[in-house]
């Protein structure tokens, strides 16, 4: 009665109307009732939904594919219906010749049709011939010339569903913003860009003859793209005195490349919630579309099979047709919508914090602000923390990778942060590489590709590295970093409370933070594809800057890797390629650079760390992950900026870069706190990115000091133990790669380098071990090794049951298993010096051993087990890590190509002159004394001569060598964070094939377990994501 009563007086519910039988999706799926296209049902699909919650509440993915079983003709009329809404929107949408909620009906098509096509394009199950007949129907609805949309102007007169190039490049100058489009390609004098990438169609003038119609895909994209552009929509309305002629307008959304800000001139307004919600949820659905088809593409495959609808985008077909103006339009909009919050949140935590502390009482409480201002910023401040607050857990879940339970951002930050993710998504889509096209004419070129490598300005190189770096610092971030962010309007705002609400928790939050990986991904392909940008770093009056991105990439790896969660390894990996390949420029653009570039680089990878060079969090970060590996450092408060602290030690000092990145591979390679077996396998097969990237860098390297020097001799002994070599066939070339370094080190700065150089000196008996190795003598050693190691560990193995329940035995348990604690840390310390680094067993017995460096160091559980060394017998052959069986021809492959001369006889004479300073020679730590001696040993002349010839090439460095199956895994990445970020309108209606995800349970879970269920199909998707390029051979690249 109450029912018919509410009828009765406010007419019947349409969404109610829309699922009974006999409407909505019954109707479209009655498979003897074919919908015209011009039927009147068609319009409730453009006005019934309001969010993306009812959208998937009233089109489930089970119906849609029913319709499409019972009557496809319905579920295409659905597209076409949609697609001709968007493109007759984005022809007249700017016109004002448009009737009121309009921008509703834009919305809601572009959501239908991220909900219809993935049913579309999905393979089904009834398909004879494997996906035939799903490719069969996409080319027949999609591509097909007959199945593009043409539609009535009602009663207007008739217009171009597309306008012209030359239309377009007339719109865009005439509508542009002043200062847009000066991004100039022809003025750059650096002529070492890749001469392989094809030059995309540069200017607009038209052909003689008109070009095909396009396809109803092409279509689509082109309707999309304009979309992003339209006043009223998309942009901020015009005004009335403005020309109203254009409907699309090619303005930058954002100040940055190509749009620098005027000289003079106030902040711009942010945009509306409107117009972000706008571009947001256009944006998804040109990712959306443009990934679908990888999405579905098995990873085997991926290499080899071209994405139609992403080569459409890349190649400008439906970017103003190939127009410059237009793809940089659309490039420069997106990467600086994402980059300018990076600065946002960089500014705030990062280095600028400090300045913009001071100006902050001369801007508030100068006489140029009166009381009633002053009031009213007060009341907006107070307002807009409130309102953060309240969306806090909409930006939770937006970390996770999705919105909160399909629902509409309700709030401009929110819906900001919503935005940048897409950005970079989107980013991510059209940079990364992908099966060439299947066209045999011409290669289709990446326009998007080609005008981001052909960036040149230095304001847009600092642009880009600070805000990645904000980005990276995001997910780096801890409570005690995050205390300034709660009054910004940034994507760091809103995560400020859920940072700090994980109780005693000093590193990064368990949350991943938002656009890490994303960020990463457009970091490599703008090193790789990019060289001007280490470059103007290299040669800058600040190279900080660069120090500043590296730190935040090995400060990333290092957390990620410390959690060991075999999930975060794809972030552990992909971080790795980046720092490869950012120090091989590095290394060799600042050994090669001339003048004050060359040396400024120096100085700034060997300068202190202070708040003042890297910014204030990446300071904090350096300090805690170095004190967790039992170093004290500077406090960041205490003479970061000039201060001081009467209880500050004399002795104690900030780590530099090439200290920290030492003391970071040590923490990587033997952690205190040894993970589990399967994830130090996994680890070890980043091996090789590690060492490389200290191998990059050693021509650059001065003043090592004695925590870092020890930590990497410790770890060279670690890859040199004779267990370790033999285990798989390409380890010895970690061996290689390590006296690599040496060896650069020794022929560029011998005598600034006393600590390492005498370290080394103390593990000359390795060197001379390596020098002589054959099989016979690799396998004894490591028998014996494992033998002495049994010795020393049976007291605790034969332990008492009243002696391991003892306080003393309780402690010393405790000592091993964590290193959490200040006291536990400062013990590590004293244990890693150069008096303890000894080769123990090689030595006298008495002698002091080192931990973790003989056979069973922690090498990513790629160790000689017990049981493989007990095996081992006088007749029977060794078996290394899966199958491998080492050869005698196989150690004189590798075991002549080592550089080992020089290292032996300088170490020799080293050695020799350590003994005569140092009588206790190597039982005991070197004194300050003896070190210095020692720098003047290695500057004199006889020790300088044992050096070759410095030679007139710089040594070589090694970037990282994408493969076919690299480029699958990181694909496999960046689709599984666009799936999950998706997640309510594919989860059930796409099956992805490109990577497998574990769903969560399918009943309606209560309010409380949303969270928890997201988590569980994050975890899951992100943890395949990281495990991809464990399976899939020659992952690592080449290491040539």
């Amino acid at each position: 009665m109450f029912g018919q009563l509410g009828n009765g007086l406010f007419g019947p519910d349409p969404k109610l109307e829309f699922t009974k039988p006999g409407h909505g999706l019954d109707l479209l799926a009655r498979g003897t009732a074919t919908i015209p296209e011009d039927s009147p049902y068609w319009r409730q699909y453009l006005t019934l939904f309001d969010s993306p919650t009812d959208l998937v509440l009233l089109l489930p993915a089970s119906q849609l594919a029913h319709a499409l079983r019972s009557n496809p003709r319905n579920l295409v009329s659905l597209i076409r219906y949609c697609v001709r809404a968007l493109v007759r929107h984005a022809s007249r949408g700017g016109t004002g010749r448009l009737k009121p909620g309009w921008e509703k009906q834009v919305l809601n098509a572009a959501r239908v049709l991220a909900r219809v096509v993935p049913v579309v394009l999905a393979p089904r199950e009834s398909a004879a011939a494997g996906g035939q007949e799903a490719d069969d129907f996409e080319q027949a609805v999609f591509w097909a010339q007959e199945s593009r949309v043409r539609f009535e102007p009602d009663g207007e007169e008739e217009e171009r569903v597309r306008p012209s190039s030359r239309e377009r490049s007339a719109s865009a100058g005439e509508s542009a913003e002043e200062g847009q489009f000066v991004l100039e390609d022809g003025q750059d004098s650096d002529q070492e860009e890749d001469r392989t990438t094809p030059r995309p169609n540069d200017d607009s003038t038209p052909s003689a003859a008109p070009p095909p119609p396009l396809p109803l895909a092409e279509q689509l994209l082109a309707a999309l793209v304009d979309l992003l552009f339209v006043p009223g929509l998309t942009l901020p309305p015009r005004s009335s005195d403005e020309g109203s002629r254009a409907a699309v307008v090619y303005a930058i959304w954002e100040y940055g490349i190509a749009s620098p800000a005027p000289q003079q001139q106030s902040p711009p307004s942010s945009p509306t919630l409107p117009i972000l919600l706008a571009r947001f949820e256009i944006l998804r659905l040109l990712s959306l579309l443009i990934s679908l088809p990888s999405l579905l593409t098995p990873p085997g495959l991926f290499p080899t099979i071209p994405n139609r609808w992403r080569d459409a985008l890349v190649s400008g077909r439906v970017v103003g047709a190939g127009d410059k103006k237009v793809v940089l339009c659309l490039l420069c909009s997106v990467l600086n919508t994402a980059l300018a919050e990076g600065v946002r949140i960089g500014t705030l935590g990062g280095g600028d914090w400090q300045q913009q502390q001071q100006q902050e009482p001369h801007r508030h409480g100068s006489g140029f602000e009166g009381l009633k201002e002053r009031a009213a910023r007060l009341a907006a401040e107070t307002a807009r923390r409130t309102t953060h607050a309240a969306s806090g857990a909409a930006a939770s879940a937006f970390s996770a990778g999705s919105p909160a339970g399909g629902n509409e951002p309700t709030d401009e930050p929110t819906a900001k942060l919503a935005l940048v993710e897409t950005c970079w998504q989107f980013l991510d889509v059209v940079l990364i590489e992908h099966a060439p096209t299947s066209a045999t004419d011409s290669p289709i070129s990446n326009q998007f590709a080609y005008y981001f490598s052909r960036l040149h300005r230095s304001g847009d190189f600092d642009l880009l590295a600070n805000g990645m770096v904000g980005f990276l610092e995001a997910g780096l971030a801890n409570p005690t970093t995050t205390r300034t962010t709660a009054t910004s309007p940034s994507l760091f705002a809103p995560l400020a409370g859920i940072l700090s609400s994980a109780t005693g928790s000093t590193g990064p939050a368990t949350t991943s933070a938002r656009c890490t990986t994303e960020t990463l991904t457009v970091l490599l392909r703008l090193i790789e594809t990019n060289r001007k940008f280490v470059q103007h770093h290299l040669v800058s009056e600040n190279p900080a800057l660069l120090v500043r991105v590296l730190v935040a990439v090995v400060a990333s790896m290092v957390d990620w890797a410390r959690e060991g969660e075999e999930a975060k390894l794809g972030l552990v990996r992909l971080a790795s390629i980046v720092l490869q390949s950012l120090t091989a420029q590095v290394g060799g653009g600042g050994a090669q650079g001339a003048g004050a570039g060359k040396e400024g680089m120096v100085r700034a990878l060997n300068a202190p760390l202070e708040p003042r060079v890297v910014g204030l969090a990446l300071a904090a970060v350096v300090k805690r992950q170095v004190a967790a590996q039992g170093i004290e450092t500077e406090s960041a408060d205490a003479g970061g900026y000039g201060g001081a602290r009467s209880d500050h030690k004399a002795d104690v000092k900030i780590v530099t870069f090439w200290e920290y990145l030492v003391i970071s591979l040590h923490a990587l390679v033997l952690p205190a706190d040894p993970p589990s077996p399967s994830y130090r396998a996994a680890l070890s097969t980043l091996y090789p990115s590690f060492l490389l990237s200290v191998t990059n860098l050693s021509p650059l390297v001065r003043e090592l000091e004695n925590e870092a020097a020890t930590r990497l001799v410790r770890v060279w002994l670690a890859f040199s133990a004779p267990s370790w070599v033999l285990m798989e066939e390409g380890n010895p070339r970690l061996v290689f790669y390590l006296l690599e370094a040496f060896n650069n080190i020794a022929q560029y700065n011998l005598d600034r380098n006393p600590y390492l150089f005498y370290a080394l000196a103390v593990s000359l008996p390795r060197f001379d071990l390596l020098a002589n190795f054959t099989l016979a003598l690799g396998i004894a050693e490591a028998r014996r090794l494992r033998a002495a190691r049994r010795e020393r560990l049976r007291p605790i193995r034969e332990g008492t049951e009243d002696e391991a329940s003892s306080p003393a035995s309780s402690s010393r348990r405790a000592s091993r298993d964590g290193p959490s604690e200040k006291a536990l840390g400062k013990r590590r310390a004293s244990s890693v010096s150069l008096g303890g680094l000894s080769l123990g067993d090689t030595h006298a017995e008495a002698a002091p051993t080192l931990s973790r460096s003989e056979s069973s160091a922690s090498l990513g559980g790629a160790s000689l087990s017990g049981e493989a060394v007990d095996a081992v017998g006088e007749n029977r052959p060794f078996v290394g890590r899966n199958g491998f069986t080492p050869t005698e021809a196989w150690v004189a492959s590798w075991r002549e190509g080592l550089p080992l001369d020089t290292l032996l006889v300088l170490l020799s004479e080293i050695r020799h002159r350590l003994v005569e300073l140092d009588p206790k020679f190597p039982a005991s730590n070197p004194s300050i004394d003896v070190i210095s001696s020692l720098r003047k040993v290695l500057a004199s002349k006889d020790v300088q001569t044992i050096l070759p010839p410095k030679p007139d090439s710089f040594p070589r460095t090694r970037k990282f060598l994408a493969s076919p199956s690299s480029n699958s895994w990181l694909a496999s990445v960046i689709y599984a964070r666009l799936y999950l970020s998706q997640i309510d309108y594919l989860r059930d209606s796409l099956p992805v094939q490109l990577f497998a995800v574990a769903h969560a349970p399918k009943h309606a879970p209560r309010l409380g377990q949303l969270g928890a269920e997201m988590e569980r199909v994050s975890r899951s998707a992100v943890q395949v994501g990281g495990r991809v390029g464990g399976v899939l051979s020659g992952v690592l690249g080449r290491f040539a």
